[in-house]
């Protein structure tokens, strides 16, 4: 091989990434979520809701995911987006 064709075999070999595990969901993990979910809906709506630092509301997905990060859940890493996903039951 030629010195250029090595360089594109290298190339071309660091950009290959390899697919993340897809999480495996547990009834517990389930049950929590949906408490999350309850609970951050309960606030939110409540006379008193939380407050970000610039003075407006949080909202329920924000709560949802500081719920579910309290509980042990951060270890994990998912996004506010991915519980979303989780918890449309």
């Amino acid at each position: 091989m030629a010195p250029s064709e090595n360089a594109v075999i290298e190339e071309t070999q660091l950009t290959v990434v390899s697919k993340p595990k897809r999480l495996k969901w547990t009834e517990r993990m389930n049950s929590d979520l949906l408490k999350c979910k309850r609970k951050a809906v309960i606030l939110t709506s409540s006379e008193n809701p939380p407050i970000l630092c610039s003075g407006r509301k949080k909202g329920y997905m924000t709560v949802m995911k500081e719920l579910w990060d309290d509980m042990g859940y951060a270890e994990i890493g998912l996004s506010s987006q991915n519980l979303r996903a989780g918890s449309s039951s």
